[in-house]
């Protein structure tokens, strides 16, 4: 057996050697194998990224574009920059794409040391910058042309209103809706930033807190300016500024719960060329890239608009959308059947009784005792037994709610409607519609949008059937939890906001009417929780 050991050490010696030797080479091969898996990922990263930038590149340059030929001389002028300072693909990723279709070129005389005009002036471009994501201009590119010396760029942001003092932010703010106009055709705007466009009848009688601001283009031309000061270039708009009454303390006439009072100025919205900046001095110095996006930062004081730091806690404009009137509210507003019904339900000895009165419409345009249905409530219950026949189509149904019911609809109200929808009791479908008066707000009516989203809705409150016991329970639960305020305009906001929570917002359009009730607004609510008017464009033909 000793002599054998030896042999059997030899055996294991070379076996282990060619594991070693094994090892190594699969280990190899393993190395080699992620080194090529990495190269072909890291390939495919460089490929997808310098197909990214081909794209944004060539979008950045080709699109929104005219065959003017100064434009063309303009875009060369920015490729050039971008083939040196390559701010293409970060300017797109912070502040999107530009219009140049849509750019204003102001034209501003050269003036000598004594004021007196020069022989040469300055042209300033401004083009229009918009995110694919967004429907509303954020910044803009200012491109600075003066004879003699080099052309220069900078960019200018919405956001940096709030960094100036009131009359220079409010400027600044007209000047990107003026931008947005241009761009989109948006001419009204909601103010969500109370330190914009202050009132000037009466400030210290009004706060912030009692009042909505909406600004209006004037319609006409707007008239050129130029100023001096810190190379300002102005221009000059005529507007509308209304502001509608909201929470109101005490006995006030100039400011009346819904009321409004309007005050009418010219303001020079303006951009200002500081001459160095992000996009460089005139020399062409500078990255070419924008201002960084705001970020909050700590500092001293506080942080309020005109410190010139800071940043404001949403956005300080926001377009009034363009959407087609509904030709069915608009044929409502000019049927005299329905306004002397309305008008009727709105009228203080109505209101004033301690019971409901209603109409069940199955015809708006024929006025007789079989097309309105009047139908009266029970003194104390704040309920109609509408009582609909089998084969019953009805158009819409109005009634009143005496003192003391909800400045707005009841769940009752809407789970009905949904009934009569789920039921087959619309006549159409598309417009069957709900309003109600009350003592305490203005005439409210629901009318059905998107019949799908409509109709989901319904499912969704009164089952598939109508008649599902437990959704109608869960509705009017979660409808009285928020909605049972003395505040007529807390109601309506939390009424928008349950329908919302349905994904119904399309499908269930709630409408304002005036105290004549001939004119209906359609109401919403944005993504900050303000309700806005909605103004439509076109006419019922």
């Amino acid at each position: 057996m000793l002599q054998r050991l030896p042999t059997l050490f030899l055996y294991t010696q070379s076996y282990i050697t060619i594991c070693k030797m094994l090892n190594k080479i699969i280990l190899t091969i393993f190395l080699l194998l992620v080194v090529l898996i990495f190269n072909s990922c890291g390939k495919h990263e460089v490929n997808s990224i310098t197909k990214l930038s081909i794209e944004s590149h060539s979008k950045f340059f080709t699109n929104n574009r005219t065959q003017d030929m100064g434009e063309a001389a303009l875009v060369d002028f920015i490729k050039r920059q971008d083939e040196q300072k390559h701010f293409v693909e970060r300017t797109v990723s912070q502040i999107g794409y530009p219009y140049w279709d849509k750019s204003i070129k102001l034209i501003r005389p050269a003036t000598n040391v004594a004021g007196r005009n020069g022989n040469e002036s300055t042209e300033i471009i401004y083009v229009p910058f918009v995110k694919d994501s967004q429907n509303y201009v954020n910044a803009a590119m200012i491109i600075n042309v003066q004879p003699g010396k080099d052309t220069s760029f900078t960019y200018a942001c919405d956001w940096q209103y709030y960094q100036l003092k009131s009359d220079n932010a409010n400027n600044y703010a007209v000047f990107f809706m003026q931008l947005n106009k241009i761009v989109f055709g948006y001419s009204e705007f909601i103010i969500t930033n109370k330190h914009l466009f202050t009132p000037k009848s009466n400030p210290n009688k009004h706060n912030t807190s009692q009042y909505s601001t909406r600004i209006q283009f004037s319609d006409g031309s707007s008239n050129f300016n130029t100023g001096s000061n810190r190379l300002l270039e102005l221009e000059c708009y005529d507007i509308i500024i209304t502001y509608v009454c909201a929470v109101c303390k005490g006995n006030d006439p100039q400011c009346p719960l819904g009321g409004t009072w309007v005050e009418y100025e010219t303001v020079c919205g303006w951009i200002d060329y500081p001459g160095e900046g992000p996009g460089g001095d005139p020399g062409g110095g500078g990255n070419g890239q924008p201002t960084e996006p705001c970020t909050p930062q700590p500092i001293q004081g506080r942080n309020e608009p005109g410190n010139g730091v800071g940043c404001p806690p949403g956005p300080g404009w926001i377009p009034q959308p363009f959407i087609p009137c509904d030709p069915y509210v608009q044929a409502l507003s000019a049927n005299q059947n329905f306004i002397n019904i309305m008008r009727y339900l709105n009228s203080s000895p109505v209101l004033g009784l301690s019971y409901e009165i209603g109409y069940d419409i199955r015809n708006v345009n024929q006025y007789n005792p079989s097309t309105y249905i009047q139908k009266l409530g029970t003194p104390g219950q704040p309920t109609i037994d509408w009582n609909l026949p089998a084969n019953t189509l009805s158009d819409g149904f109005v009634h009143s709610h005496y003192a003391g019911l909800n400045s707005i609809f009841t769940p009752e109200d809407i789970i009905f409607m949904a009934q009569v929808f789920i039921t087959g009791h619309s006549r159409d479908t598309n417009n069957l519609f709900f309003a109600v008066t009350s003592n305490y707000a203005m005439p409210m009516m629901v009318k059905v949008g998107n019949v799908a989203v409509f109709r989901s809705f319904c499912e969704k409150i009164v089952g598939t059937n109508g008649f599902d016991t437990d959704k109608m329970r869960i509705f009017a639960e979660k409808f009285y939890e928020k909605i049972n305020s003395d505040n007529p305009d807390t109601n309506e906001k939390e009424f928008l906001k349950l329908i919302n929570s349905y994904e119904a917002q399309n499908g269930l359009k709630l409408y304002m009417g005036n105290s004549d009730c001939t004119n209906w607004t359609q109401r919403t609510i944005d993504s900050f929780g303000k309700v806005l008017s909605v103004t439509c464009t076109g006419s019922a033909e």
